[in-house]
């Protein structure tokens, strides 16, 4: 019962049953001997029970002490030893108490080996000595009570496994001990090591903290550097809202028309101008219509350096107009190409900067419309067909052209005529999909496709398709079309 969670070999447990038959047999030849002899006593019952308890006490001891492959070594040790005992007690003329020492030395040699074979043996002697030695005592003192003999030897004999258990158990607790002893060293040794990659970590943990920190000082101030310039750019987009000719304005002059305005940034390189051909106080002075200015223009680059690059167009081309009093538009073009040139010291293919603009500029009167432009188309559409007007193939500003002469087209309006002045934002847009510009394909053909529609319908429906062009693409350039209906 001893053994349930107890393992053992193989080879234990096929002999551990043979040993405690071979008890069995043992005691019955005793008992079997003394009852024939009629010599039956306590002392004979004593001797019969005893090799009935004999394997379990030894397998108690044992299991006391925890030891499981040592149980078995040590119980076969005890029969054997036992062995000797009993063959003395039965006088060496019992059969059957050879079946002990050849049962346990078998189980020995078997399970065990020869080393421990040989132990096995040398308990078999000391246990046939013994109980040698104690008959002899018994006849030398001639001890009268033989149950208080045998019992005194089998506790002496207790005694001495006893002692021998506790020094298997103490050599067994001293080897736990010692490797306990270096385990510890060895914790002791990663409990350092531990510690120093824990400084260790401590002292990263606590510079990436002040970098963190230092991150977050330079991100509050990057964050307050660009709300300021946010600020900045805000204030100058009011400036440039402010020097765009107001809706009221625009209408007031050229009641059948729409702006499609769209910046990239906040501020944009596109503008449109629109100036009175006539500005006389004398109402005698005036003509019987009135002639309108208007021009759009696309400035190199976006944002700041585009909407500084178009205040300064907007406000030469009012100079030229007002104060110069110089009307035709191509003369209009050559002079404000001049005056860029000029103050952006562009005198050569050398200079430093080579910004301008693309330009698109008619003079609108009566029956016709005077048109001058500097790589920006005019398209007209009339009856459903499309008709475009091409400007001329260099910029305003720029060293790299010299000796520029803008060309003026007269064109003849019809009333129903569509008019369409746009820079190269809506058709440099790139799609959501494939890649590909919108194109001024496409967008002749929307133009053909919506000019049945009104004006307000259609400034919506260009909208619209350009946005749903675009997607989640970044828009590419700033926008800006205006149609005019006559």
């Amino acid at each position: 019962m001893f053994l349930k969670n107890k393992k053992l070999s193989g080879a234990g447990k096929f002999y551990y049953p043979l040993r405690v038959i071979a008890y069995l047999m043992a005691a019955s030849m005793v008992a079997l001997a003394h009852w024939q002899l009629d010599t039956w006593d306590n002392f004979t019952t004593f001797y019969v029970i005893l090799p009935l308890i004999q394997p379990q006490l030894s397998l108690f001891v044992y299991w006391y002490f925890n030891s499981e492959r040592k149980i078995e070594n040590a119980s076969l040790f005890v029969d054997c030893f036992w062995s000797g005992g009993f063959i003395v007690m039965l006088y060496f003329t019992s059969p059957a108490s050879l079946t002990l020492p050849i049962m346990s030395l078998m189980n020995i040699m078997g399970s065990r080996g020869v080393k421990k074979f040989f132990y096995g043996f040398l308990s078999f002697l000391a246990g046939l000595g013994l109980m040698i030695v104690y008959r002899n005592v018994e006849i030398i003192l001639d001890i009268s009570n033989e149950m208080v003999a045998l019992s005194s030897f089998y506790l002496f004999s207790y005694c001495i496994l006893f002692a021998l258990v506790v020094h298997l158990a103490d050599r067994k607790l001293l080897a736990a001990k010692a490797k306990i002893a270096s385990q510890n060293i060895s914790i002791t040794e990663q409990s350092l090591k531990l510690m120093e990659l824990n400084e260790e970590m401590n002292q990263q943990r606590e510079e990436i903290i002040a970098q963190r920190d230092n991150l977050e000082d330079k991100n509050a101030e990057i964050e307050q550097r660009q709300k300021q310039v946010i600020d900045s750019i805000n204030y100058a987009l009011r400036i440039q809202i402010a020097m765009l000719p107001s809706q009221a304005v625009f209408k007031k002059h050229l009641p059948e028309s729409f702006i499609f305005y769209q910046p990239r940034d906040i501020v944009s390189g596109d503008f449109y101008w629109l100036e009175p051909k006539y500005k006389h106080t004398e109402l005698e002075t005036l003509p019987k219509f009135e002639s309108i200015f208007l021009a759009v223009a696309d400035c190199t680059g976006h944002g700041v350096s585009g909407a500084m690059m178009a205040m300064l167009g907007s406000n030469i081309l009012s100079q030229i107009v007002n104060e110069s009093e110089i009307t035709e538009v191509n003369e209009i073009l050559n002079e404000l190409d001049l005056r860029i040139r000029k103050q952006l010291r562009q005198e050569n293919r050398s200079s430093l900067l080579h910004d301008g603009m693309d330009i698109a500029l008619i003079l609108i009167e009566q029956n016709q419309i005077h048109f001058a432009s500097a790589q920006r188309p005019l398209i007209l559409l009339r009856n459903q067909e499309i008709i475009e007007f091409k400007g001329d193939k260099f910029p305003i500003g720029s060293g790299y052209y010299e000796n520029k002469n803008f060309t003026k087209h007269v064109i003849p309006i019809e009333k129903e005529d569509l008019l369409f002045m746009f820079s190269d934002g809506i058709t440099d847009q790139f799609d959501s999909k494939d890649h590909k510009k919108f194109g001024s394909r496409k967008l002749k053909e929307l133009l053909q496709t919506f000019h049945l529609y009104s004006l307000k319908e259609q400034e919506e429906l260009i909208k619209e398709n350009f946005l749903a062009w675009k997607g989640q693409n970044k828009q590419t350039d700033d926008v800006l079309l205006i149609g005019i209906k006559f």
